[in-house]
């Protein structure tokens, strides 16, 4: 599995908070049971990453990603501490694009 982002952490390696803050900010007009319903679906999708079998994701993120504040105070550096986690599982390939890469 692949998935290049340039503006949100892949769905697949978000933490709950990060997922809640990023769909609020793209719909504030959900409601609190949309919300939870489209939150814990997301959790649930990232289950393939921990099967005993688990497919090889590959995921590259503009660095920009990174550095962009998400929700509350918080929520963006434990989704850092996340993301690190997530690239030590050997089926786990993270890479960032530097800002300093530049259009090309």
């Amino acid at each position: 599995m692949q998935n290049y982002e340039a503006l949100f952490v892949p769905g697949l390696l978000q933490t709950a908070e990060y997922a809640r803050a990023i769909i609020q900010g793209v719909e504030p007009t959900v409601s609190e049971a949309e919300l939870d319903n489209l939150v814990a679906s997301r959790m649930a999708r990232q289950a393939v990453l921990s099967r005993a079998r688990a497919p090889q994701f590959f995921a590259v993120v503009d660095e920009g990603t990174l550095r962009r504040p998400v929700g509350e105070p918080g929520v963006m550096h434990r989704q850092l501490h996340h993301l690190l986690g997530a690239a030590e599982q050997p089926h786990v390939t993270l890479r960032v694009v530097p800002l300093a890469a530049g259009a090309c």
